[in-house]
Formats: structure tokens, C-alpha cells, sequence
């Protein structure tokens, strides 16, 4: 196993790059850790900037992301880790980033140089095993975000040569996977097409398995659609869960600007940047590929998630976590 790098290590990423910034951890208490869990192309970065708007967290950016991290190395592309499993050698990369030990220029590539005492972190690689994190660090504030999975497709079809998991294989090669989460789905995973079919599949799969391996009082779940649509409400409801302080009527000035701007991430001819609004996928996918996306989600249980329309329906992820 390689060793997670630390703070003041040399990281071995991009030919062993110094990091930029000059970062002090005051405080290694996990209880101290935020999570903010998405899909890739989902608009984690957001959020945790929105989470993060005063600064006042070490911004810390997809430490679990194998294909990146060093610090990742015990990580495989969609693995589960059960609530259950020791998985020691994963348990001491987790125990490094979420401690704040770990240190490098993939990680803090959009951290502000500073001394913290509290860490936001940004993943969209650790759905399957958020279960497990929250039973191995249960002081740690968690928050799945979840978007139209037709949003998050397109928004991942845009961008084809970042690394990301991209076929069904790897959820059908992990058998207590299948056996606990997936047996009645085996059928759509194997038969899953790459492209839109394995991504919807995949989203899927990550979605129902946090569900069901996280309860209401382990986990905050977001929808972007609704921090969209109706900020105040659903941003105080995530600095609540955060355990972040809540601006007044009317919001602070920074959480403001972090409203209206998009992500340091979002690519150049994002709907987002454009003004685009949350609906074009609708335009952009044909019918035959939103009858295939309905079939897929219908699979997994989730096809009244959103149903034809683009809000989510919360009792939906309610019934999967109380389950």
C-alpha cells in the first residue's frame, strides 16, 4: 500500500509538484470534517462553496479520487466498502484525509493558504462507501447532493476524457455488492451500453447504495435543484447540517457572491455560466434516450425521483434511508 502523503510531504503527483499554498491544520479532530458527496458533474464544487462561503474551512478537493490522489491509493474506481468491513488499509487513508494529515497539490489545488482548525471536503468518488465513513468517523458532518441524473449525464458527456468510471463492470465484479444492494438490478447492469446507459446505471447504483447504507441522522441530503431554486431555504437547512453559522434575512455578502458564482470547475460553455436554466436536457437528449433513462431509474426504484419534471420528489430518499 502506498503511504497517504502528509502535510509537508513531497506529493507525487504531476511529477512530484510542490504545493502551492502553505497550509496549517490547528485542529485533527474528524468531528471537525464536512463531506460534500456528489456525482461527477453534479455540482459538488458549488456546493462546498456555497458550504465554505466564509473561508473559514480548509477547502479540500476529491481526496478519495483514485485516479488522482495519492493519498487514494487503497481506493478503486467505484468500490463499496460495507459499514461492517475493517478495510484497514483504506481505514488509515480515510483516517489521514478526514484528520487533515494528508497534503497535496491535486487535494488543495483551490485551497486559500491559512491556518484551520475545520475542513470542507469535496468528493464525488465515496458514495459507496459513505456508509461505512459514517459509521467510522460518526462525529463528521455528511451531505449527499443529488441532481436529475439527465443533468448530471450531460453535464459528464461534456466533458469525455476526465477520468471517471465509465462502465458497469466494476459494480458487477464486487459480489457483496451485488449480493447486498444490486441482485435485483444485475440484470440492467450487465446489459447497460457505454455512454448514457452505463452512466445512468452508475449514478443509480451510487445513489440507492448511500441511501441504504445511511440513515437520517447520519447523513444531510441536498438536492441542487432546490439550492437553485430556493436558496434560503435550502442553504440554511445545509449550513444547519454543517454545523456552519447561518447568515441572516437577506444573507451574508459572501454567501451571496457564492451564490451567484459558478464554480472555479464549471467548464466554459456550462448552462450555468450561460444563464441556462435546469431543464436542457431536455432539448439536448433525445426522447427515445429520456424513455431509456425512465427504464433504467424504474430498475432501481428511483424513476419517481424526479419523474417527467426536473424537481425531486424528498419522500422518495426519505423511504430509501428509513429502509
Amino acid at each position: 500500500m502506498r503511504s497517504p502523503a502528509i502535510i509537508g510531504a513531497r506529493a507525487p503527483w504531476r511529477g512530484a509538484l510542490e504545493p502551492r499554498t502553505t497550509i496549517f491544520e490547528l485542529n485533527a479532530d474528524p468531528e471537525r470534517t464536512a463531506l460534500v458527496c456528489g456525482a461527477a458533474g453534479g455540482g459538488a464544487t458549488w456546493v462546498a462553496g456555497l458550504a465554505n462561503h466564509a473561508g473559514d474551512r480548509r477547502l479540500m478537493l476529491e481526496p478519495f479520487n483514485c485516479d488522482r490522489a495519492h493519498v487514494a491509493g487503497p481506493f478503486a474506481r467505484l468500490m463499496h466498502i460495507a459499514p461492517d468491513d475493517p478495510a484497514p488499509e483504506q481505514a488509515d487513508a480515510a483516517a489521514a484525509i478526514m484528520t487533515g494529515r494528508v497534503r497535496e497539490p491535486w487535494i488543495d489545488r483551490l485551497a486559500r493558504p491559512g491556518r484551520y482548525s475545520r475542513r470542507l471536503v469535496k468528493d464525488v468518488s465515496a458514495h459507496l462507501f459513505l456508509g461505512w465513513l459514517a459509521r467510522r468517523f460518526p462525529g463528521a458532518q455528511l451531505v449527499l447532493l443529488v441532481r436529475h441524473p439527465l443533468s448530471v449525464a450531460l453535464s459528464q458527456r461534456a466533458r469525455p476524457h476526465e477520468p471517471r468510471p465509465r462502465s458497469t463492470r466494476d459494480l458487477l465484479a464486487q459480489e457483496r455488492l451485488c449480493d447486498t444492494h444490486l441482485a435485483d438490478q444485475l440484470a440492467v447492469l450487465e446489459a447497460a451500453e457505454p455512454g448514457l446507459e452505463a452512466d445512468l446505471c452508475i449514478w443509480a447504483a451510487q445513489l440507492r447504495v448511500a441511501l441504504r447504507e445511511l440513515s437520517s441522522d447520519s447523513v444531510h441530503v441536498a438536492f441542487y435543484e432546490a439550492l437553485r431554486l430556493d436558496p434560503e431555504r435550502s442553504v440554511a437547512e445545509l449550513l444547519v447540517a454543517l454545523d456552519a453559522a447561518v447568515p441572516g434575512t437577506g444573507a451574508g455578502e459572501s454567501l451571496q457572491v457564492a451564490l451567484r458564482t459558478p464554480s472555479p470547475t464549471t467548464r466554459p460553455d456550462s448552462p450555468v455560466r450561460r444563464g441556462g436554466g435546469l431543464e436542457e436536457w431536455r432539448d439536448a437528449l433525445a426522447p427515445s434516450d429520456r424513455r431509456r433513462a425512465r427504464r433504467i431509474l424504474e430498475a432501481f426504484g428511483l424513476d419517481a425521483l424526479y419523474g417527467d419534471g426536473v424537481l425531486p420528489d424528498r419522500g422518495v430518499v426519505d423511504a430509501l434511508l428509513a429502509g
